[in-house]
C-alpha cells in the first residue's frame, strides 16, 4: 500500500493510532475523563511533539558540566553526545500515539525545523539519525574544532519559530538548497526505500515508484502538523537547553507577542508559552510547552518552570547522560498518558468527602490527573452563619461552582490554596513523618507493628528488613527515592471520609486514609501529622506507589490503596472530661485489596495493628474487595452479647468491572455479610441465602427496636438489585430473608434498563404512631462502576417491612407490589401497597441520573443526593471533560411527595422533589446539623443548602454538633397527626 506522508510544508499524512475507548473505565473515575468515541477515526488519541534542540557552542563542553572548558580530556563524551544519545533513546522508545519533530538553533539568532512532526517508524528513523549527524558532525571526536555545535543561545527566537511551525504561520527561517530528488520523509515504494537527508527541496513528486517530497515555496508558510478535525489530539513543544538565553534581538510572534530586548531573560519565552497555551492563538488550538535543562542550576530551573507553567507543561533539569535521557522519556511518557486519556481533567479538586464536628468542617480533597497517582490533602474550615469559611473568617466557596473559590485559604494553611489539593491543609504542616507499618503475618520474630527510622533518609532502618516486603531485587537503585516518597507523599482520599475522635477536653484527632496506602493521623489543633500507618500489603507495593506511574495500556488507573472509610470504638474514661480508656479504629481497602484492619490508636503518635482479616482465611473465602464501612454494635451470640463489627462481603471486580450492563449469574466473591468480634476479629457469623448471588459492597444498617443497645435487625442491598433483612436471634442463630427484588429479575423488566444495583446501605426509619409501628426501608440505586451510564432506570425505593415487627412472613416485594409515584402528579399510596418508588428517568433533561450515596431519613422526610452525566450545552468538543450535574431530593417518607425539610415551610403546590446543586461531580450523603437555636443546617459537600427552625427542643445544642449514630433511637419524630412519634432512624444508612 502506498501512503503519502505530510512534511512540514506540503503534503498529506495519515497515521493509525491505538484506540482506547473511554468505556474501558470500570470505576467512578470515568467522570474525570472525556467521553469521546475514540473508535471514530477523527478522534484518535494522538500527540504532536516538536523538540527544539540547543546547538549552541556550549554543547561542545565536556559532559562533566563543570566550567566552560572545551572537552579535551580522555573522556570523549561531550554535551552534544549526551543529547544525541537521549534523542536516539526517544526515537527507539516513542509510543505509537506520538509524532515527533526536531528543530534547532541556527545562525545564532533564530531556529529552524530539521525534521517535521511525523510518526516514528522504520521509514522515518533515518531522517532523525541524519538530523543528529547535522547537529553533531564530529560524533565523539575529542577535539571537534569550531564546527557545529556553535554559536549563541537564541532560545526565545528559536522557540517562536517552533511555535510558528506548530501554528502554520509564515517561516522566518531560511530554507533553500538542492532541488534534486532528495527527500525529507520516505514513503515505501515497491521493494525500495528512498534515502537521503536534505532540509529543502523545491518540488512535490507523487507516484507509486517515487518518494513524496516537501518544500517551502513563496510565501514560506509552514504546514502545521495539527489536525483540527481531531479534537482528541494534543500538541506540544519541548525546549531543551544547557544555558540561559543570550540573544537580545526583537521577537514578534502570532500578532500578540513582541519582546524587544528581553530575550536575554525568560520574559519573552513566558509570553510565547501563554500565547501558545491559548485557544485565542491564530490556529485556535492549544500548544503546550515543556522544558528540559542540562546543568541549569536552581535559579535558572526556576525561570524555566515559569515558562512551563505558562504553557501547562513539565520542567526537568538533569546533570548526567542518564538523567537527561530520563528527563526526555518522562516528558514523553507524560504526553503519552495525556494523549491516551484523551483530555486532562477539567477541575482541579473534588471535595467528595467531608466530616463535621462542632463548628469545624474537615474536607478530604484530591486532584484528578492523567496518572495512577493522584495528589490529596485534608483541609479544615468552619461553619459560620450558614457559610463555610476559611482563614480570616472569609467565605471559602464559589457559589457558581459549589467548590472552593480561587481566593480561599483553609484554616491550617499559611497561603491561599483555593481549589489546589497540593497547597495548604494537613500536607502543608507535614514536617517529620512518623511512619508505622505492619510486617507479614506468621513470620517468626516480626512484631505486629514497626516504625521507619529516618536517621539516614536514603537508607533508613527497617525492622522487619526489606526481605519481608518482596521488593524487586533492584529496589536498592531507587531506595532513596522510594523512602523520600514515603516520607513526603499525600495521595488522594477519593472515597475515604475523615473520622474524628475526641481524646478528652479539646484534644481531637482526625483519621483519613488514602490511595497511597497510608492512614494519616492529624492533630486538629494545627493540622500536623502525629503519625501515619501503612499495612504490610501496602508497604510491599511502596516502590510502585512512590514511582507515581501513569495509566496502564488500557487507559485505566492502576494504584489503589486504603480508600475505604473507618469507624472508631472509643471506650470512655471514668469522667466525661477524661481521655478515653482505649480507642480502636476499623476499616478496609476498597479497590486497594481484600483485607480488613483493626488498629489500636489509644496513643495516636504510635498506632499498632490489633488484628487483621485476609480474604481466603477460614470463614472468609467469599470476602471481596473491602468497600464496606463497618457498623459497630452489640450482637447476641451463643455466649451472650458481644461488641461486634458488621460489614458487607465486598465488591467482586471480576464480575462487575467488565463492559457496561454485564451482570453475572452469581458473583465469585462478596455475596455475604460478616459479623466479627470487635476485640479480636474472630468470625461470629456470616450470611447465607439461596438468593444471595451478588456482591454486597455497601454497609449494613442496624435497627435496635427495644433500645437496649443490641442489634435486632440488619438491612443491606446487593448488586443484583435486592434488599435483605437479617433477624438477630438471642442464641446467635440468625435468619436471612429477601424482602425485595427490584432489579433485573423483576417481572416485566427489560434486560438492561432494570439491572439496578445497590452499592450503598439503605436507610431505616422505625416509626411509632399510637398503637401502630412501622419500619420504612429506603434504598436508592446507582451504577457506581459506570456513573456515565444512561441506560439503567435508577430510582428511589421505600419498602414497608411489617414482617420484622410482627414476626410474619410475606412474599418478596417487587415493583408491581409498590405504588409508582413517578411523575408530576404522583399516585396515592394505597393501604395494601408494600411501599412506593419513583424513577429518576422521568426527568428527560437528566438522563442517567443515579444515586451514588446513601439516603438520609429525618423527621418523616428523606434527603438523597444524586448525580446525572448531563451533557454540556456550551462545549460540543467530544474530548473535553464534562462532569455533569448534582441534585438534592427531599420527599415525604410515607408518600414520596415533594417536601421541605423545614418545620413551618409553607405549602407549595409547585414544589419539586429535587433541586439543583452547584457542584458538578457526584455529591456525598447530605449532612444535617443543628445549631444552638434549634435551626437545621443541610450541607451537601461544600454547599450549604439552607437553614430553618426545626421546632424540636430535644435537638438544641450548645454548639454545632452532628447527630451521633448511636443517638438515632432517642430522636422523636412527629406523627401524621402532628403528635410525637419515636423513631429509630439511621441518619446516613450505616448503622443505628
Amino acid at each position: 500500500m502506498y501512503t503519502k506522508l505530510r512534511g512540514f510544508c506540503l503534503g498529506v499524512m495519515t497515521v493509525w493510532m491505538m484506540s482506547l475507548a473511554v468505556v474501558s473505565y470500570a470505576d467512578d473515575t470515568e467522570i474525570y475523563f472525556a467521553r469521546a468515541d475514540v473508535d471514530n477515526e477523527e478522534n484518535k488519541p494522538r500527540a504532536n511533539v516538536m523538540i527544539m534542540l540547543d546547538t549552541s557552542g556550549s554543547m561542545r563542553n565536556c559532559a562533566s558540566g563543570t566550567g566552560s572548558t572545551w572537552c579535551t580530556s580522555s573522556i570523549p563524551d561531550r554535551r552534544i553526545n549526551m543529547l544525541e544519545d537521549a534523542i536516539k533513546g526517544i526515537i527507539n522508545n516513542t509510543p505509537e500515539s506520538i509524532n515527533i519533530g526536531l528543530g534547532r538553533f541556527v545562525d545564532a539568532n533564530n531556529g529552524e525545523v530539521l525534521v517535521p512532526v511525523v510518526p516514528v517508524n522504520d521509514r522515518t528513523k533515518p531522517s532523525f539519525l541524519n538530523a543528529l549527524s547535522v547537529i553533531n558532525p564530529k560524533g565523539r571526536e575529542r577535539n571537534p574544532g569550531s564546527v557545529s555545535p556553535s554559536g549563541g543561545t537564541p532560545t526565545a527566537r528559536a522557540y517562536a519559530e517552533m511555535g510558528r511551525y506548530m501554528l502554520g504561520l509564515e517561516a522566518t527561517a531560511s530554507y533553500s538548497g538542492s532541488t534534486g530528488p532528495q527527500v525529507q520523509v520516505c514513503a515505501k515504494a515497491g521493494d525500495d526505500e528512498c534515502a537521503g537527508f536534505p532540509r529543502t527541496v523545491s518540488t512535490v513528486v507523487e507516484g507509486p515508484e517515487v518518494c513524496g517530497r516537501w518544500s517551502c515555496t513563496k510565501p514560506k508558510i509552514y504546514v502545521s502538523p495539527v489536525n483540527k478535525a481531531n479534537q482528541c489530539e494534543s500538541n506540544h513543544i519541548i525546549l531543551f537547553t544547557d544555558g540561559r538565553p543570550s540573544n537580545n534581538e526583537t521577537v514578534s510572534f502570532d500578532g500578540a507577542v513582541s519582546c524587544s530586548g528581553s530575550t536575554g531573560n525568560y520574559t519573552c519565552q513566558t509570553q510565547i508559552a501563554s500565547r501558545l497555551n491559548s485557544e485565542g492563538n491564530s490556529l485556535g488550538v492549544k500548544v503546550y510547552t515543556h522544558n528540559i535543562g542540562l546543568y541549569m542550576g536552581e535559579t535558572t530551573e526556576s525561570n524555566m518552570k515559569e515558562v512551563s507553567d505558562a504553557g501547562d507543561g513539565a520542567t526537568h533539569d538533569s546533570d548526567s547522560a542518564e538523567s537527561l535521557l530520563n528527563a526526555f522519556l518522562s516528558t514523553i511518557d507524560l504526553i503519552d498518558a495525556q494523549s491516551r486519556s484523551i483530555s486532562a481533567p477539567g477541575v482541579a479538586v473534588n471535595t467528595m468527602n467531608r466530616f463535621q464536628h462542632l463548628d469545624e468542617l474537615y474536607y478530604a480533597v484530591f486532584q484528578p490527573a492523567e496518572s495512577s497517582f493522584w495528589e490529596g490533602n485534608l483541609k479544615r474550615y468552619k461553619l459560620v452563619d450558614g457559610e463555610i469559611r476559611g482563614a480570616a473568617d472569609v467565605n471559602a466557596i464559589d457559589a457558581s461552582t459549589g467548590f472552593f473559590s480561587s481566593t480561599a485559604q483553609d484554616i491550617w494553611g499559611d497561603v491561599v490554596d483555593g481549589a489546589d489539593a497540593t497547597k495548604g491543609g494537613a500536607r502543608s504542616q507535614l514536617s517529620e513523618r512518623k511512619l508505622f507499618y505492619s510486617g507479614p503475618a506468621g513470620v517468626s520474630g516480626v512484631g505486629a507493628t514497626s516504625s521507619v527510622v529516618w536517621a539516614n533518609a536514603s537508607n533508613p532502618n527497617l525492622s522487619p528488613k526489606d526481605d519481608f516486603f518482596d521488593w524487586p531485587a533492584d529496589v536498592s537503585i531507587t531506595r532513596a527515592n522510594m523512602f523520600h516518597g514515603l516520607k513526603t507523599m499525600w495521595a488522594d482520599p477519593m472515597h475515604s471520609v475523615p473520622l474524628m475522635v475526641n481524646y478528652g477536653e479539646d484534644q481531637n484527632y482526625v483519621f483519613v486514609s488514602t490511595n497511597g496506602g497510608m492512614l494519616h493521623i492529624i492533630d486538629t489543633s494545627d493540622g500536623s501529622e502525629v503519625s501515619a500507618f501503612m499495612p504490610y500489603e501496602m508497604m510491599r507495593r511502596a516502590p510502585e506507589i512512590t514511582s507515581k506511574p501513569g495509566l496502564d495500556e488500557n487507559n485505566i488507573r492502576e494504584i489503589y490503596g486504603l480508600d475505604a472509610s473507618w469507624v472508631a470504638w472509643r471506650k470512655p474514661g471514668e469522667e466525661v472530661t477524661d481521655g478515653p480508656e482505649a480507642v480502636y479504629i476499623y476499616g478496609g481497602m476498597r479497590r486497594g485489596g481484600r483485607h480488613f484492619y483493626a488498629l489500636d490508636v489509644t496513643t495516636p503518635a504510635s498506632p499498632s495493628l490489633k488484628w487483621q482479616i485476609n480474604a481466603g482465611d477460614d470463614g472468609f473465602k467469599r470476602l471481596g474487595q473491602t468497600w464496606s464501612t463497618p457498623t459497630l454494635i452489640k450482637v447476641p451470640t451463643s455466649d451472650g452479647v458481644v461488641p461486634a463489627l458488621i460489614f458487607g462481603g465486598g465488591y467482586s471486580p471480576a464480575d462487575h468491572d467488565g463492559p457496561t450492563h454485564t451482570l453475572s449469574a452469581g458473583d465469585a466473591e462478596g455475596n455475604t455479610i460478616y459479623i466479627v468480634n470487635a476485640e479480636n476479629g474472630d468470625l461470629l457469623w456470616s450470611a447465607t441465602h439461596a438468593e444471595m448471588k451478588w456482591a454486597v459492597p455497601g454497609g449494613v444498617s442496624v435497627v435496635d427496636i427495644n433500645f437496649d443497645g443490641v442489634a435486632d435487625h440488619l438491612y443491606f442491598g446487593d448488586l443484583g438489585g435486592q434488599i435483605f433483612r437479617v433477624d438477630m436471634e438471642a442464641g446467635g442463630d440468625h435468619s436471612v430473608h429477601r424482602i425485595a427484588n427490584l432489579g433485573r429479575n423483576t417481572a416485566g423488566s427489560s434486560e438492561n434498563g432494570d439491572q439496578r444495583r445497590f452499592y450503598e446501605a439503605p436507610a431505616v426509619a422505625y416509626v411509632k404512631s399510637g398503637a401502630e409501628n412501622h419500619l420504612y426501608i429506603v434504598a436508592a440505586s446507582g451504577y457506581r462502576a459506570h456513573p456515565l451510564d444512561e441506560v439503567t432506570n435508577e430510582g428511589m425505593f421505600v419498602i414497608f417491612d411489617e414482617d420484622a415487627l410482627y414476626g410474619t412472613t410475606s412474599a418478596t416485594v417487587t415493583l408491581s407490589d409498590m405504588a409508582n409515584v413517578s411523575g408530576v402528579s404522583p399516585a396515592e399510596v394505597a393501604s395494601d401497597d408494600k411501599g412506593w418508588y419513583y424513577l429518576f428517568k422521568d426527568d428527560a433533561d437528566r438522563s442517567g441520573e443515579k444515586a451514588l450515596s446513601s439516603p438520609v431519613v429525618f423527621d418523616n422526610k428523606i434527603l438523597l443526593s444524586t448525580y446525572a452525566p448531563v451533557e454540556s450545552e456550551v462545549d460540543d468538543n467530544p474530548c473535553a471533560v464534562r462532569y455533569g450535574a448534582a441534585f438534592l431530593h427531599t420527599v415525604e417518607l410515607r408518600t414520596g411527595k415533594a417536601a421541605s425539610i423545614l418545620k413551618d415551610a409553607p405549602d407549595d403546590p409547585d414544589r419539586k422533589r429535587s433541586q439543583g446543586l452547584s457542584q458538578s461531580t457526584p455529591p456525598p450523603t447530605p449532612t444535617l446539623l443543628v445549631d444552638e437555636d434549634g435551626n437545621l443546617i443541610v450541607v451537601v459537600g461544600t454547599e450549604v443548602i439552607g437553614e430553618g427552625d426545626l421546632g424540636d427542643p430535644q435537638l438544641r445544642k450548645r454548639r454545632w454538633m452532628q447527630l451521633p449514630k448511636d443517638e438515632a433511637g432517642e430522636i422523636r419524630m412527629r406523627g401524621a397527626d402532628g403528635g410525637d412519634e419515636e423513631a429509630d432512624g439511621d441518619g446516613d444508612g450505616e448503622g443505628g
